[in-house]
């Protein structure tokens, strides 16, 4: 035990040999014993040795697993897959015409989503320039959306590929008007007027910059024209509703805006125009549910958030 006690048992090289019972073997069997133990490797460098094996395997198992999505992802975007037997291969999905995004313009303007009936009409004219109608409705969305200014250019443009068309001198001057310009919107629609007299929404927007311009006798006079060509023109009535309002005439005016809005419920800048009214009129409660229409209708517009955080600073 004394010998024992200051020798470290972790410091032993191998572990003892077993006792011989024959004298002669034992001095041959611990020879034996000591250079087999030399050639066995110790079982931690095994166990490392293992782990290395396993990872090794591993990753050469993810390598070929992205190797051949990367070939297969290559053939199947260059080849597409094969066909069935007796299987007529598809046709690849075609990118949306000009004709497409107009009639998705069309269809949005008329839910009252005029932001993205926008973004529809411009990414229809950038597939196919050539269309006036398409700048006109432009102008007058761009317009109502408040950007006047682009909406003065895309009624330029269309007058450009056609001088004698009626719609592109109303959009011309009702981009005048609403940028403050009322005095040099009206030759316009008086220029519209001529080249069809028949024109309700012309005459509508003629009265709508005659009350801009102060001429209380000629807005009047000529949104009588214009409803009895079309009582039930959105644009008629919404035009008919602003001359009764710039007049102070808000009752009148609020009831011009609610029949237009039953020919066509998603017309935003319609709820924009009840609701207005309404909070004049006293009406909160309408002026805030019209307000929240609009917003709900055309996300995107401006002036509809402006107009109901106002109604709630106010009120």
């Amino acid at each position: 035990m004394a010998a024992r006690r200051g020798k470290s048992w972790t410091s032993r090289r191998s572990p003892r040999a077993p006792p011989s019972r024959r004298r002669g073997a034992g001095i041959v069997s611990r020879a034996c014993y000591d250079s087999c133990m030399e050639l066995k490797p110790a079982r931690s460098s095994y166990r490392r040795r293992q782990r290395s094996v396993f990872w090794r395997v591993l990753i050469l198992l993810a390598l070929v697993f992205i190797g051949g999505y990367i070939v297969y992802n290559s053939w199947w975007t260059e080849t597409g897959p094969l066909p069935l037997s007796n299987t007529p291969t598809l046709a690849p999905t075609p990118t949306r015409s000009a004709v497409v995004w107009s009639a998705s313009g069309d269809e949005l303007y008329w839910s009252g989503n005029v932001s993205e009936a926008i973004v529809a009409y411009s990414e229809a004219l950038a597939l196919d320039p050539d269309q006036p109608a398409l700048y006109v409705r432009l102008a007058r969305l761009l317009t109502i959306f408040g950007r006047p200014e682009r909406g003065l250019e895309m009624a330029r443009a269309a007058l450009r590929y056609n001088s004698e068309d009626p719609t592109a001198w109303v959009a011309l001057c009702m981009a005048y008007d609403w940028l403050g310009f009322a005095q040099e919107a009206i030759p316009h629609c008086q220029r519209a007027v001529n080249l069809d007299p028949t024109y309700a929404e012309a005459y509508a927007y003629l009265a709508e910059a005659y009350i801009d311009d102060g001429q209380w006798f000629n807005a009047n006079e000529t949104i009588q024209i214009a409803l009895t060509l079309d009582p039930n023109s959105v644009d008629v009535l919404r035009n008919y509703g602003y001359v009764l309002e710039l007049q102070g005439n808000y009752t009148a005016a609020l009831a011009a805006y609610q029949e237009g809005l039953l020919y066509h419920p998603g017309m935003a800048h319609l709820h924009l125009a009840i609701g207005r009214n309404a909070q004049v009129l006293g009406n909160y409660a309408l002026a805030e549910e019209s307000f929240l229409a609009a917003t709900e209708l055309d996300p995107g517009n401006a002036a509809a958030w402006d107009l109901l955080a106002w109604l709630y600073l106010l009120s």
